[in-house]
């Protein structure tokens, strides 16, 4: 996979199975306002769609079915990194490390 650029590292709580709000650091999400973006992400493994909303600024909600069903897949106090995407893959990239460690 190439390298690319962290968008946010946030680390799931309970208050997450619903949706995930998260700050676009490296400002590369899509800035389309009213409506949600469709966010195609993999691990690697498999692959989510998720449903993205712009708050305002680089404030997004994460969320959809295929968040809730990625929740349910991982732990709470897990860290999830979303990176932002390569031209040559089509992808968003995520990362979910153990967070307890």
């Amino acid at each position: 996979m190439a390298k690319t650029e962290v968008i946010d590292e946030v680390y799931l709580n309970a208050n997450d199975k619903k949706g995930l709000r998260i700050l676009d650091h490296s400002r590369s999400l899509p800035k389309a306002t009213g409506g949600n973006i469709r966010l195609h992400v993999s691990d690697g493994q498999e692959q989510w769609l998720f449903e993205c909303k712009r708050l305002g600024g680089y404030m997004y909600y994460i969320s959809g079915r295929d968040w809730t069903r990625f929740f349910l897949g991982s732990n709470i106090n897990d860290k999830v990194t979303l990176y932002s995407r390569d031209e040559s893959e089509g992808f968003y990239r995520i990362e979910v490390t153990d967070g307890r460690i």
